[in-house]
């Protein structure tokens, strides 16, 4: 049986020869996870290259439980920080009592 996941981190790599392979760098493990999905994934992986993104799927763990993969089926692209709300824009969502 093989644990469901999700990692976060850098999609670094990207390979597209007989299935879709992208390496991920996790940012909690600080190393590189090698990440496979289906081919009709290929322009969303493409375009996600570079940038901060969340995998899920079936983990590929060895005995000793380290994770050496995941063989993925939904990817989420992080916005950039130049994207994200500024303190400015989030004054005042929490009152201060």
């Amino acid at each position: 049986m093989k644990d469901y996941g999700t990692i976060e981190g850098r999609l670094l790599a990207v390979s597209a020869a007989q299935e879709i392979s992208v390496v991920v760098v996790d940012g909690l493990i600080e190393q590189p996870v090698q990440c496979s999905t289906i081919k009709t994934q290929f322009d969303e992986v493409l375009g996600a290259s570079g940038n901060l993104v969340a995998v899920s799927g079936p983990l590929n763990c060895r005995d000793d439980g380290t994770l050496y993969g995941i063989d993925f089926d939904e990817l989420v692209v992080f916005p950039d920080r130049t994207e994200l709300p500024g303190s400015e824009d989030v004054k005042g969502i929490l009152s201060t009592v």
